[in-house]
């Protein structure tokens, strides 16, 4: 998928194509096959304070996964795009309410450790120094 998604960002108009678009819609649907499991999170989220709750229940759910040897994929943009995630719903028979709405959908399983990716300094994200 690496070099895919390269060609896709550096060539967006291929995925309007015709026939490039549902050749790479093809081989990306192929690297889904391999999936193991598929979870999703529907909680409040329209305060703040929802944010913050959710937040910090997905990083318990990410780090007790990471705990047992599972890594875990987040799908981040399916929930901003509301035909596929009501697609995703009837799939999987999740009951999307406004007050309940599913907000967080990934992907997990046993893998070799994937590559760490990179991140910029503590420190670069300050103005003044802590």
């Amino acid at each position: 998928p690496g070099p895919l998604l390269h060609l896709a960002v550096k060539f967006p108009q291929l995925i309007s194509g015709r026939v490039t678009g549902r050749i790479l819609k093809t081989v990306y649907l192929r690297t889904m096959k391999s999936v193991p499991a598929i979870a999703w999170m529907q909680a409040p989220f329209a305060s703040y304070e929802d944010y913050v709750n959710c937040g910090r229940s997905f990083m318990r759910v990410w780090l007790a996964l990471t705990a047992q040897g599972y890594v875990l994929h987040p799908y981040g943009t399916v929930p901003t795009n509301e035909a596929i995630l009501a697609e995703f719903a009837s799939v999987v028979g999740a009951s999307q309410t406004d007050a309940e709405p599913i907000w967080m959908i990934f992907r997990f399983g046993k893998s070799p450790v994937p590559p760490e990716s990179y991140r910029l300094p503590l420190s670069s994200h300050f103005i003044e120094e802590i």
